[in-house]
């Protein structure tokens, strides 16, 4: 049977209907999991899911499962078994827009994965700037950072340590009608020495620092990953690439980064169990948690319609359990 999963199902699906959040209150020293549920349909929860039982269209639902480092991301969404079938996003009226953010979720989907298949507690976060009355052009600004990171690859060859990962991102105001220049900043997180020496981790970090001579200022700290991995620093280093013409932040990475793993499964999540877990939150949580065999905890889930097309898209996230 041929069951049809390549389509943007993220713009077709792209109206949310409700979240999902696993809170923790403590109470009496024990540890409580409680979720925290947030309806924003236009139409009641059953209006709605009564709207998706009517369609007659042969549909079932595939689950995409993204692994990146101890963080699990779930896709859960529509397959077809007719390429007629398949869905499309009716709303010309704002479908730029709407492509447009999604490009950008994307691409922020994309940083977050990439650390959190190859950061941890162990790397470092730095932040590089240049002098006082010192603008650099965009290219200069590149070639300076690409020298600092000569250095640093120059320092860990004579101590026999391998290529460092890394992903930065350059922060910048193109000159424009309000300004003419404004000062850069380079974010960046790299990986640490990957040895249980406390005496060359210090040496590492002044040395990270210190072979910066561009400017006055070079900040750096340890990477602290809460539950959601590095997901802030990687929302805030790319939060204006979007934006081409004005502020911006452009980000790139080392060739040796490991890669998320994704596979699809078209079993596992019938229709009748799709339609179960958008009415019942606990069964929601379990029947994800179950899948991955309570390997992984649940943080949190998003379940997406769209009021043209039958269907729900869930969007789940999980992390490693301790």
């Amino acid at each position: 049977m041929i069951r049809h999963s390549n389509y943007e199902h993220e713009e077709v699906y792209n109206q949310l209907a409700y979240t999902l959040i696993a809170k923790k209150e403590h109470k009496k020293e024990l540890e409580k999991e409680d979720l925290d549920y947030k309806y924003i349909g236009k139409e009641s929860l059953e209006e709605e899911l009564q709207r998706i039982l009517n369609d007659r269209k042969y549909y079932g639902y595939v689950i995409k499962t993204i692994k990146s480092g101890d963080l699990v991301e779930s896709e859960i969404y529509p397959w077809y078994g007719s390429k007629k079938d398949i869905p499309r996003n009716k709303d010309r009226k704002n479908q730029r827009e709407t492509q447009n953010n999604l490009n950008h979720k994307n691409n922020q989907k994309k940083v977050i994965r990439l650390m959190s298949c190859n950061f941890t507690k162990e790397d470092y976060i730095v932040t590089l700037t240049w002098q006082d009355k010192y603008y650099p052009t965009l290219e200069r600004a590149k070639k300076d950072f690409d020298n600092w990171l000569a250095k640093v690859k120059r320092w860990r060859d004579k101590r026999g340590l391998p290529p460092p990962k890394y992903i930065y991102a350059l922060e910048y105001l193109e000159e424009g009608e309000t300004t003419k220049k404004v000062r850069m900043n380079i974010h960046v997180i790299i990986s640490g020495t990957g040895r249980n020496d406390k005496s060359e981790q210090l040496e590492y970090r002044d040395m990270l620092e210190t072979k910066w001579t561009r400017g006055s200022r070079c900040e750096t700290r340890k990477v602290v990953p809460d539950d959601y991995g590095l997901t802030g620093f990687a929302k805030y280093i790319t939060k204006g690439c979007q934006d081409e013409r004005k502020h911006a932040r452009k980000w790139n990475g080392s060739q040796n980064l490991t890669k998320p793993t994704i596979t699809k499964n078209h079993t596992k999540i019938t229709r009748k169990k799709a339609e179960n877990m958008f009415r019942d939150n606990n069964f929601l949580r379990e029947v994800l948690e179950t899948t991955y065999k309570n390997k992984y905890k649940f943080l949190d889930c998003e379940a997406n319609v769209n009021e043209y097309v039958s269907g729900i898209y869930f969007y789940a996230r999980m992390r490693k359990r301790d």
